[in-house]
């Protein structure tokens, strides 16, 4: 009877082994990903316009590998909103680090 027992927990712990190899690296947080994003604006005044507009932004997402993966550019956008401004001011000057 010790035999089987021995035999059946030495099969549990090796399943259990292979289980926490395989799902360990699709969960573990904190990864980072670098996405070319679309650009768009938002709330532009008639009489204000915007030079030399880049097309998309490069974005850094983070989370679990699992969620990194099933994420794709074309799934996120970026905005600029302008929903108020001034009379006085002619010039919004927006830079990335």
């Amino acid at each position: 009877m010790k035999l089987d027992s021995l035999i059946t927990f030495l099969a549990s712990l090796a399943i259990a082994i292979v289980l926490w190899l395989v799902v360990q690296p699709t969960y573990e947080a904190n990864k980072e990903r670098e996405l070319q994003v679309k650009l768009e604006l938002q709330n532009l005044a008639a009489d204000m316009a915007v030079i030399q507009q880049p097309e998309s932004v490069t974005i850094t997402a983070s989370g679990t590998s699992a969620d990194l993966d099933r994420l794709e550019s074309d799934q996120v956008t970026a905005f600029i909103d302008q929903p108020c401004h001034r009379k006085d001011l002619n010039r919004n000057e927006v830079r990335g680090c």
